[in-house]
């Protein structure tokens, strides 16, 4: 059940954030859809841990101080 979750706004220094974080990763030859950059932004703007199990958040959080918590397959 996702009732215990809460929305979070796509506030405008997310998309500031993102724009800025797609630029710096495309520098260093990372590709990130813009879902994913958004859905990091949007952690990193809250101060959220992320939980996931998507390779470009590993990549975003060795670039930035995203918290993560990767979640394996049982």
């Amino acid at each position: 059940s996702l009732n215990g979750l809460h929305m979070l706004e796509l506030i405008e220094p997310v998309w500031e954030l993102a724009d800025e974080l797609r630029y710096r990763m495309r520098k260093k030859g990372a590709l990130i859809p813009v879902p994913d950059l958004l859905i990091a932004c949007t952690a990193l703007a809250y101060g959220c841990e992320l939980m996931h199990q998507d390779r470009h958040f590993d990549a975003i959080a060795r670039s930035t101080p995203l918290k993560i918590l990767r979640v394996t397959e049982p």
